[in-house]
């Protein structure tokens, strides 16, 4: 494969992935309140982007979900988020775009940077992706509720209604959805990678 067609065969890859984190996250928002959990694969075309492309494009792609998520705030799709735009849109933008990006660099460098040790005939040792896939949910939310406490403490407090914030950072902003969340990416991301893996859409891509 040429230069030319591997540079545009990642613009159609990462483009594809794009359009994927825009996709899920839509549907995630507009299910939200809906459903009794709300279950969101948006984090896994973050994750298999970057362990299949590299960790700038994992970062990409992690920019972009947290721009996503930034649009929703802004215009008032998701209510929570519309809360803390309204409260400071540079900080709550800040929050956004920094969760996106360390989520989307953190798992393709760890990913990439094992690999060297961590390849097998067929494809990467199970292991390293299901570390790897892991990770992105665990800072997604991590660095959100960090966030929360640091720079929006008041409404954390408003929000926990008198219960004690901790208690309420563990069981309502994380809870059940984090967990679900984090399985699909372990479960899902792995078997997703090692499939496409020795393609000729991505073999020659890593």
């Amino acid at each position: 494969m040429t230069n030319s067609k591997a540079k545009t065969l990642k613009m159609v890859q990462v483009a594809f992935m794009a359009a994927l984190i825009v996709v899920l996250q839509l549907v995630s928002t507009m299910t939200a309140g809906i459903l009794p959990v709300n279950i969101t694969l948006t984090l896994m075309p973050i994750v298999i982007g970057g362990m299949l492309l590299g960790p700038a494009y994992g970062t990409a792609l992690g920019l972009i979900f947290g721009l996503i998520v930034l649009v929703m705030c802004a215009a008032g799709m998701d209510a929570g988020g519309a809360i803390l735009f309204q409260a400071n849109p540079f900080l709550c933008s800040l929050l956004c775009l920094l969760k996106g990006g360390v989520a989307g660099f953190a798992p393709a460098f760890l990913f990439h940077k094992a690999k060297t040790f961590t390849i097998k005939r067929d494809g990467p040792f199970l292991g390293v992706t299901i570390l790897s896939a892991g990770l992105c949910p665990v800072l997604n939310t991590g660095i959100f509720c960090l966030g929360m406490i640091v720079f929006y403490k008041d409404i954390l407090m408003a929000w926990a209604g008198g219960t004690n914030v901790i208690t309420y950072v563990l069981l309502g902003l994380t809870g059940i959805n984090f967990v679900i969340e984090f399985l699909i990416n372990i479960i899902l991301c792995p078997l997703v990678v090692r499939s496409l893996w020795n393609t000729k859409y991505f073999k020659h891509t890593v």
